[in-house]
């Protein structure tokens, strides 16, 4: 795993004069003409994720055929997440400790599994929605470029060109 600084974006870099005289990344790689189908071994629960965020993400740019393993992990995380959580609240309401520690036959109080298993899924959750531009921060150093739109027909007759 590379450390450091993510990198700014071109258009970021160009507005603030390149001070270090590097050269310009390219724009970058536009997606794919087509909504990436979501990947067989998705859970149910990732599979309604995806299907509820894939649409809006290949519009505007970020969501293309490469993409499939880490917006699928993101969803299967986000899934893994909800379905934890989901059992931390049912527990929550029949437990005076709010279903967040366990206590043991031989008395012992600790931590319930599904509070660190809601944890590590949250963390991977933020993870991938940044790797896939889905966070404030993230946003800021995406520079998507939205797939090509087919010419209307019609305006390629009026602008001289056929179709």
């Amino acid at each position: 795993m590379t450390r450091g600084r993510k990198p700014k974006p071109r258009g970021l870099r160009v507005l603030q004069g390149n001070p270090g005289k590097r050269p310009l990344p390219a724009d970058s790689i536009p997606a794919a003409a087509a909504i990436p189908t979501a990947p067989e071994h998705l859970s149910e629960a990732a599979k309604a994720e995806w299907e509820s965020l894939a649409r809006s993400l290949h519009r505007v740019g970020i969501l293309g055929e490469f993409d499939r393993a880490a917006f699928g992990a993101y969803c299967e995380a986000l899934a893994r997440w909800a379905a934890a959580q989901t059992v931390l609240n049912e527990m929550a309401k029949n437990d005076p400790r709010g279903g967040l520690l366990i206590k043991a036959k031989s008395g012992i109080i600790y931590e319930n599994p599904l509070v660190g298993i809601a944890r590590r899924a949250a963390l991977d959750t933020v993870r991938f929605a940044a790797e896939c531009g889905m966070t404030p921060s993230a946003r800021t150093r995406v520079t998507a470029t939205p797939p090509p739109e087919k010419e209307n027909p019609f305006l390629a007759i009026m602008r001289g060109r056929a179709p």
